[in-house]
This record gives structure tokens, C-alpha cells and sequence, in this order.
């Protein structure tokens, strides 16, 4: 659990120290001395920046002290810094760790354990450090996921959604936003009007005239599309997707999700939809998820989940391709650009274009 520390925590890597570390030790009741550490660029996030941090002890050092941690920081791109600032990306996250993590630790969702969380509007700072899940491998988002770890990673996913499933927590956490409402319906659609046309224009060699088509529509309704899911709600993660995920094999295979920067309350089946209409391969999507879907459907019925119908579960699926076609044309626009930045969108958009068509997902838009 996160306490404040005596000293102003670091808004970089560089301003890391000894005396911060070893308070942040202490904090947790590590009691010991950091006398030297060194720190390295880990991830390939677009709105913030990771480093492993290799610590140096005192010959007192207790067993517990741990030898490496993560820390977490903003973006030292300004585009993307400010769009995490803006969309409240890294204040989510402190009150994740903070809030949310010991809950669902409890209900047996593998999370990092964190060590420390804090965030300064003002100084346009935060910094979360974590246990370090190594020799966990982040997933890959270009390469896509096994089938066997999207078995894994959508059974931490339902540990998620039924935890917080239609919970009295949805209305009375202050940080979490509500469902959408007609304002941010409005801003939504405004946003995904503004970009679609420069992400037409950045992927027009690769975006098929079906795919244009459906972009068009889903644009033409992104308002009312918003406003069409009406629970019922829990947390979602938000940005569930391979690149979020760590994945280790002892004593069986696991997964833990990361990047806790966009949970809100929302439907459930689009985290789903959005892990594995961009997670898995073409054929392979084609040829699981429906058993995928399942899968998730009755791990919810098995932890509690009642009334929720299976024909609901796969509609709620099927939407949740739209949620990641927005995700990757807004997004893609709005961080800095990078070469892999490109590839991983267009992973993203390509792959949801897809399955949306092979789901006829456009049925189920607005009229």
C-alpha cells in the first residue's frame, strides 16, 4: 500500500535516488539502506515511460528487500504527456494501485504489488513503482497472442468484470467515470470526426473499401453508438490488449495485465472484444473465439454473475470491435509517432476492421 514519503517523489528517471528509494522501502517496512542503483528503459508504451530499477543494498539487507523494481512515469514526449494529462491516464492509475489493486488481489486477479503511487497535477508528475514480474515476457501486439495465452489472459480478465459486477463501487468511487453520457457521447464523436480522416490518409494503402465503409458509418455514428451500451457495467480495464500483458510460465503458464491507465466503468465484453479481435491472428480468431468467448461468459456465471445472458455476452463481444477501431484511430493520432507506434495501430484497426466484418458487427450499429 501506497503512504507519503517525506522527500518529492521523482517526475523522471534521472531524478531517482537513494534517499527516495530507501524511503519508499521503508515506507513498506523493508527496513534497510539503497547505496547505489542503476535504472534501464523496459516497454513500449506510447503515453508513458518504464525503467527497471537495479538496486545496491547495505550488508544489512533483509531477505524481503527486492533486488529489482518498475517504476512508471509520464511520457517525456509533450504531445503524448499531455494527452495522458488531459484524459486523466495517470492520475487513473495512482488510484488504481491504490484503490482497486488490494480488492482485486483479494479476489485472486494476479496484480503487481506496488510500492509506491503519486501524482501532481501541477507538476504534470507521477511516478508508480511496482514489483518487478520478471522473468514475465510482455506480450506483443505485432506478433498477435497464442490462443493459450489468450486462454490465460481472459480468465484474469473475468476475475476483473465479476468482481466489480454491477458493484455499489461503480457509483460511489469519485475517481472512476460514470457510463457515457451525451456530453462525452458529443466529444467522442467530435474527436473520432476530427482524426478518421488522417488515419484514412496514414493507412490508405492497407485499408480495404470495406473497411473505409465501415469506418464511415461507425464515424456517422460514433455518438449514439456510445450511448447504445447500457450495461450492465463494472470496471473495465480499458485498454486491454497484449502489449498490456506480462506473461510467465512457472509453475503453469500466467498472465498479469499491466498499464491500469483507463479503467472506468463500462461493459465488460469490450475489454473482450478488444483483446481478441487485435490479440489473435486471423485464422485464429476465427477459429476460437467463439469458444474464447465462452470461456470468459461462464467464468463470470462460476464467480457469481447472474442474468447475463449468453446471446448478450457475444453482442457485447462483437461491439467491442468498435471500441477498438476508435481506440486505434484516436490514439494513433494523438501520441507521438513513432515507426513501431505505426505498426502496432494499424495491428490494432487492421485486425478489429476484420473481425467486425467477419462478425457483421455493423448490424448492431444505430440506425
Amino acid at each position: 500500500m501506497s503512504v507519503p514519503l517525506l522527500s518529492e517523489f521523482p517526475s523522471t528517471p534521472e531524478q531517482l535516488s537513494t534517499t527516495w528509494l530507501t524511503e519508499v522501502l521503508r515506507a513498506n517496512q523493508v527496513i534497510t539502506d539503497v547505496v547505489a542503483f542503476e535504472f534501464t528503459r523496459i516497454g513500449t508504451g506510447q503515453i508513458g515511460q518504464n525503467v527497471r530499477i537495479l538496486i545496491t543494498y547495505g550488508p544489512d539487507a533483509p531477505a524481503d528487500a527486492p533486488a529489482t523494481l518498475v517504476a512508471k512515469f509520464v511520457s517525456p514526449d509533450a504531445t503524448s504527456r499531455a494527452t495522458g494529462m488531459a484524459m486523466g491516464n495517470y492520475e487513473r492509475e495512482r488510484n488504481f494501485y491504490r484503490d482497486m489493486a488490494p480488492v482485486l488481489r483479494t479476489a485472486g486477479m494476479r496484480v503487481p504489488r506496488c510500492w509506491s503511487a503519486e501524482f501532481d497535477a501541477a507538476r504534470e508528475a507521477t511516478v508508480v513503482v511496482l514489483q518487478d514480474m520478471a522473468p514475465a515476457q510482455q506480450g506483443d501486439q505485432l506478433l498477435g497472442c497464442t490462443v493459450a495465452d489468450a486462454e490465460v489472459a481472459i480468465g484474469q480478465a473475468a476475475i476483473l468484470h465479476a468482481t466489480f459486477w454491477e458493484s455499489p463501487l461503480l457509483h460511489s468511487t469519485p475517481w472512476l467515470r460514470p457510463p457515457v453520457d451525451a456530453q462525452r457521447a458529443e466529444q467522442l464523436k467530435g474527436l473520432v470526426t476530427m482524426m478518421w480522416p488522417a488515419f484514412v490518409d496514414r493507412y490508405r494503402d492497407r485499408l480495404s473499401a470495406d473497411a473505409e465503409a465501415l469506418g464511415n458509418r461507425l464515424v456517422e455514428v460514433a455518438d449514439r453508438w456510445a450511448l447504445s451500451r447500457t450495461g450492465p457495467f463494472t470496471i473495465t480495464h480499458g485498454d486491454f490488449r497484449i502489449d498490456n500483458l506480462l506473461f510467465g510460465d512457472e509453475p503453469n503458464r500466467w498472465a498479469v495485465a499491466v498499464d491500469w491507465q483507463t479503467p472506468d466503468v463500462g461493459v465488460g465484453g469490450l475489454d473482450i472484444g478488444y483483446f481478441i479481435g487485435a490479440g489473435l491472428l486471423e485464422t485464429d480468431r476465427r477459429a476460437h473465439e467463439e469458444r474464447l468467448v465462452r470461456m470468459w461468459h461462464n467464468q463470470l456465471l462460476h464467480l457469481g454473475v447472474t442474468g447475463y445472458s449468453w446471446d448478450k455476452a457475444w453482442d457485447d463481444y462483437r461491439q467491442g470491435q468498435f471500441a477498438g477501431i476508435i481506440m486505434a484511430i484516436v490514439a494513433s493520432m494523438i501520441t507521438e509517432r513513432t515507426p513501431r507506434g505505426d505498426e502496432m495501430f494499424w495491428a490494432m484497426g487492421g485486425r478489429h476492421f476484420q473481425a467486425a466484418l467477419d462478425l457483421d458487427a455493423a448490424s448492431l450499429l444505430p440506425q
